[in-house]
């Protein structure tokens, strides 16, 4: 990232944060209380308000309410950003077991590959 980027970190989180909690049918203070019981820890609207408001560039996100968030709105876009910030790529559980078995079988037929090669 550039330091524009870097810069500009807070602005994209805050924007991913209000298109999820726009895109949700739970409201503000559905997924304050959800956040709440995950994190053992008071989360408000006011609070929510705070975090997402264009107007609060001092109020930042706490990284450590990430997981708490998603898991309340069913919706990982804000994971997805933080990794997408750090060049990276998040994949399901699902997708890293079809990975592995693609390397693996990408691994065999070199094997076969390099076993023909060795037996002429």
């Amino acid at each position: 990232m550039t330091i524009e980027e870097y810069s500009d970190a807070g602005v994209s989180i805050r924007q991913c944060l209000v298109r999820v909690i726009r895109s949700s049918e739970m409201s503000r203070e559905q997924i304050a209380d959800r956040m709440s019981e995950l994190l053992s820890v008071r989360i408000t609207v006011r609070m929510l308000n705070s975090y997402t408001a264009a107007s609060k560039e001092d109020s930042r996100w706490p990284a450590e309410f990430d997981v708490a968030f998603c898991v309340a709105t069913g919706n990982y876009e804000l994971l997805y950003e933080r990794a997408k910030m750090a060049g990276l790529v998040l994949i399901s559980a699902e997708d890293q077991k079809v990975l592995a078995i693609g390397r693996s079988y990408i691994a065999k037929l070199k094997a076969e590959r390099e076993l023909a090669e060795v037996q002429l």
